[in-house]
């Protein structure tokens, strides 16, 4: 048989492979996943494995002998990647056959391995060479429910297993077939693991066992759907992005085709890195194809990181010039309106300004000029139909799952009481596990990933009372829906920053401690003020390692923070922070989170004087230990922590705010308050440097404070659904 041939084979029995244990993995994993369940569940997947194997082998017309046996543990000196559910199987294993003296060293065993590997967080993993502490006399002591990743590992040749060990920058030979049906086998797990609700990344194995064996409630956060083992994922680093795709033609669309609202943005793939990795919006916003829609529509955005103030109105200027470009520009309609699926409205807001008319403006053409024409059927207006019974309420979002944006109405979905049925409507191309709390509180959960016309007849015939739309400027798949009419009330909610300019949203679902007085001038929609901070948080029941600050390369010294992201720090705020500097002669810790254009922001802290480190991207379990420990946590001003304020706050840590003109800026205000922590909260500039400073301002704001407060709230679904119940009426 050719080459060619042996390659279309495999390639066959790789994608057999795949399917087959997806089938598995998604039927099994749908009755539950009790110990006695992924025991059974694992043993199949093993079964269809080492058969697959087997088979490739025997066809392999001139097969290459095996040089692996026992003893030869070269390539068990790294670390080991699999599944969170391939460790939980080892761990069931482990506690039904080990003895106690057995478990006990093989616990300090996984101890030292997570003191070693910790401090890398999540990088660089694939040149550990540290053995992997399963080992006992160069044998796996678990070899019966070995990872697949092991399982499939084989070599020709020890000596070329045993340079890849001593040299990091070599890999480990992998023989064919057996490592192209493995890696097969490991996607249809996590394939059938994602379509059951379970987070399929991929961890390390050991510290995800390290974890199982000495958190009891570990498990079962994982089963409802949390990404409790974070902690054990590896890092990707950002690197550069080639340029993709030819220019879309113009006319793409036949006579009577429908828009689908989902183009192939894949031109502009190294204009978006250039923009939201280096923070070069100039060489981002010339990229081609400069005669698309597309790029015309990514032009109407600014950049993440400014070098000064004046570049402000520079780049808003910028921006409108963009969208009068478009509104001229001779594309159809439904070019257009595939082209609303890269409006990204979300950096206006950092430059924390009143953006009501621009927006307005945008909004107005979007809706009226590209859906109308492109949907008229899904424009009109809709009559009230208040009738009896329930009230019919939907959540819509690219993002119902654990992100900031939208996380926190499952708190409202969650507490609604017997006369609301709820519905909730997933947009994502792929199903997030974290979306498993809305699927469990909704009484209807769709998952749409489609051309945007039949998802929204499908949500306009099921005659909704309400539709909310807890983030509707954070993915422009979600504008794209909201441009349309698919309820007669539609309404806009915390997770977006500022007004949303569409005509169709009809309110704005806010609190009555986050905005001033004067607040319906920054809302095209009507401002809805709800009680107290407005959100009922779902409390958080994750929790850290217990990471001391040497585990994050600081000294013993006072920990100061700012844990937001870089984009909301505007440079008439540098002072503040060089201040607090020189004042307390620390510095100051903040995060390089990935595409905000972390470096730029980096580069014109410390030229402004500013002490800064910057710390790489934590998972959330390093995070609320980072946050355990820091003595002050410094707020953005002008915009505010929300779900970070929400998260140190219940940690017992001083969050000191100070207030800015906008909601965005008054969300950390509103969440001192709700936890009797008003002490926290700065008069002004010259306040703020002093509650950073003194620790005995920060340690007497703190003896008042309850951070329980903060969380599972109902008071504001109560009052949300008596405005509903009172808007639905004709």
């Amino acid at each position: 048989m050719s080459e060619s041939g042996d390659r279309t084979d495999l390639a066959s029995e790789s994608d057999a492979t795949e399917k087959a244990v997806e089938f598995v993995a998604s039927s099994r994993l749908r009755r539950g996943a009790s110990a006695h369940q992924i025991q059974g569940l694992f043993r199949k997947i093993d079964l269809v494995l080492d058969t697959k194997i087997g088979e490739a082998q025997a066809r392999q017309p001139h097969p290459v002998p095996i040089a692996c046996h026992a003893g030869c543990d070269h390539c068990c000196h790294r670390v080991v990647f699999s599944t969170d559910l391939e460790a939980m199987a080892a761990a069931i294993h482990i506690q039904q056959r080990f003895s106690n003296a057995q478990k006990e060293a093989l616990e300090g065993n996984l101890a030292e391995y997570a003191k070693h590997i910790g401090p890398k967080m999540g990088r660089d993993l694939g040149l550990d060479r540290r053995p992997c502490p399963l080992l006992e006399d160069g044998l796996c002591s678990i070899y019966e429910v070995r990872p697949i990743s092991c399982r499939s590992q084989f070599s020709a040749s020890v000596e070329a297993c045993r340079e890849a060990r001593d040299n990091p920058g070599i890999e480990f030979p992998a023989s064919q077939p057996e490592s192209a049906i493995g890696s097969a086998a490991a996607a249809g797990l996590r394939s059938g693991m994602s379509a059951s609700g379970l987070w399929p990344n991929s961890v390390d194995f050991a510290r995800v066992l390290g974890i199982v064996l000495t958190d009891e409630e570990a498990c079962e956060y994982y089963r409802s759907g949390q990404a409790i083992f974070e902690i054990a994922e590896p890092v990707a680093e950002v690197k550069s992005h080639p340029l993709a795709q030819p220019t879309p033609k113009h006319g793409g669309y036949g006579e009577e085709e429908e828009a689908t609202g989902q183009p192939d943005d894949s031109c502009l793939t190294q204009a978006r890195f250039l923009l939201k990795a280096d923070g070069d919006a100039e060489s981002a916003f010339a990229q081609g194809p400069v005669d698309s829609a597309l790029h015309q529509m990514f032009r109407m955005q600014v950049p993440l990181s400014y070098g000064h103030t004046d570049e402000i109105e520079y780049w808003r200027n910028r921006m409108i010039r963009a969208f009068e470009e478009f509104k001229a520009s001779p594309f159809d309609a439904r070019e257009k309106f595939d082209a609303i699926s890269v409006y990204n409205p979300l950096s206006l807001s950092y430059q924390q300004r009143n953006d009501k008319e621009l927006l307005s403006d945008i909004g107005d053409y979007l809706t009226h000029e590209i859906s109308a024409t492109v949907f008229p059927d899904l424009c009109r207006p809709l009559p009230k139909r208040r009738r009896q019974g329930k009230l019919k309420v939907g959540y819509i979002a690219a993002q119902l799952s654990q992100t900031s944006g939208s996380y926190w109405a499952s708190g409202w979905l969650k507490n609604h009481s017997k006369d609301v049925e709820a519905y909730a409507y997933y947009l994502a191309p792929t199903l997030d596990p974290g979306a498993v709390q809305y699927q469990r509180y909704a009484h209807k959960f769709y998952h749409c990933p489609g051309p945007v016309g039949p998802t929204a007849r499908l949500i306009k015939e099921q005659n909704l009372d309400v539709l909310i739309y807890p983030d509707v400027t954070a993915e422009a798949r979600s504008i794209q829906f909201a441009t349309l009419r698919l309820a007669p009330v539609q309404c806009a909610a915390w997770g977006c920053p500022e007004t949303t300019g569409l005509p169709n949203v009809d309110y704005f679902l806010s609190s009555e401690w986050m905005e001033p007085e004067y607040a319906q001038a920054h809302y095209r929609e009507m401002l809805v003020l709800l009680p107290g901070a407005g959100i009922c948080y779902p409390r958080p029941s994750r929790s850290g390692m217990g990471w001391t600050k040497s585990h994050f390369g600081l000294d013993d010294g006072p920990l100061y923070l700012c844990t937001q992201l870089p984009p909301k720090l505007l440079p008439q705020w540098d002072g503040l922070f060089r201040e607090i500097c020189d004042r307390t002669g620390r510095p100051i810790v903040f995060f390089s989170y990935p595409y905000t254009a972390a470096a730029a922001t980096e580069r014109r802290l410390k030229a402004a004087g500013v002490r800064a480190i910057f710390m790489p991207i934590l998972n959330v379990m390093q995070f609320y230990d980072l946050l355990a420990l820091a003595d002050a946590t410094l707020d953005s001003v002008g915009w505010s922590g929300g779900i970070t304020t929400l998260l140190t706050l219940q940690q017992g840590r001083p969050v000191i705010t100070l207030p800015g003109e906008f909601r965005r800026g008054r969300q950390s205000m509103a969440f001192l308050r709700a936890a009797n922590a008003p002490g926290l909260i700065a008069a002004d500039a010259n306040d703020y440097v002093d509650l950073a400073i003194n620790a005995d301002r920060r340690q007497s704001a703190l003896e008042t404070m309850h951070p329980d407060a903060l969380f599972d709230n109902t008071e504001s679904v109560r009052a949300l659904e008596d405005f509903l119940f009172s808007a639905c009426r004709d």
